[in-house]
């Protein structure tokens, strides 16, 4: 208790084992409240609106829900994956629903180097973030680059490339970072997911996440995962035939076209016409393997 100075720290750490947890989304409490930093690398610091990636919302609130178990998010680089999901999820627990998280990536220092980068400015720049833990000033075993404990529950980061990262202690949330950078498999300890299922596996209520842009086909990772799942694609109704269909890109990057025949819509400069202006919220997640 000498880490609980103050008494009323301690009456609310108290008060928060018996709360029922708020009845919010966490797509809506996030909004507007976090903040970015510039040393997370953010390429718009500052006020976090979850309009800006209005894709994240659904596998967000999907993740909290009483009957997810697991949620497997496959996507390209720099799409939302951890700021707009795999953080946000922390930054609800936190606030919210404090949980015993896991969050393993490609490598201990890749955990140092987050940490450092994002963690810990992020608990500095949120005011509410930093009531909960205990002061970055204050170094000791309960306050560390890799293990971290707030009012009610706990954050740890570790590497995916020892055994001993995937064992040890049971989780209330394990979250997947960038899985096909891992091993496919380490030495005498077996497939790394398998093992990540595991440290849940005795937890009525526990989740895990696991994201990841796919790199080989047939040796990814993420892509054997999302095999396993729905398969949900984020599809947007065409203008021309409203339909919702499958974003396609170029290699360009250049929004190319409609992935299905339901309709022909013109190709202006090698670009479906009309889908450029289209609305972007009238957009949804469509399940292809039920």
């Amino acid at each position: 208790l000498d880490t609980f100075a103050d008494p009323r720290e301690i009456a609310a750490w108290d008060m928060r084992q018996f709360a029922p947890p708020p009845d919010v989304l966490p797509s809506k409490f996030v909004d507007g409240f976090r903040k970015l930093t510039k040393e997370s690398g953010a390429a718009e610091p500052g006020n976090y609106f979850i309009a800006r990636t209005p894709y994240v919302v659904e596998p967000l609130d999907r993740f909290f829900l009483p009957s997810t178990r697991k949620l497997v998010l496959m996507a390209n680089v720099q799409s939302g994956k951890t700021v707009g999901v795999l953080e946000n999820v922390v930054f609800h627990c936190v606030h919210n629903s404090p949980k015993v998280i896991v969050h393993i990536l490609e490598t201990k220092d890749k955990a140092i180097e987050y940490s450092k980068a994002t963690i810990d400015s992020s608990i500095e720049a949120n005011d509410g973030l930093k009531s909960q833990f205990f002061q970055l000033k204050s170094r000791s075993k309960r306050n560390t680059l890799l293990y971290k404990e707030y009012l009610g529950g706990s954050y740890r980061l570790k590497g995916a490339n020892t055994p001993t990262s995937f064992s040890q202690y049971t989780a209330d949330i394990m979250l997947l970072d960038d899985v096909d950078r891992w091993k496919i498999t380490l030495r005498g300890g077996g497939d790394p997911i398998t093992l990540a299922e595991g440290r849940i596996s005795r937890v009525h209520d526990g989740k895990i996440f696991i994201a990841s842009n796919p790199t080989i086909s047939g040796a990814s990772l993420i892509e054997r995962e999302y095999a396993l799942g729905t398969q949900s694609h984020y599809t947007m109704q065409c203008p021309h035939c409203r339909h919702y269909q499958i974003f396609v890109f170029s290699p360009d990057s250049y929004f190319a076209k409609p992935t299905t025949d339901f309709c022909s819509p013109p190709i202006i400069g090698g670009i479906a016409g009309g889908w450029m202006e289209f609305d972007k919220y009238n957009c949804t997640w469509a399940a292809y393997r039920c």
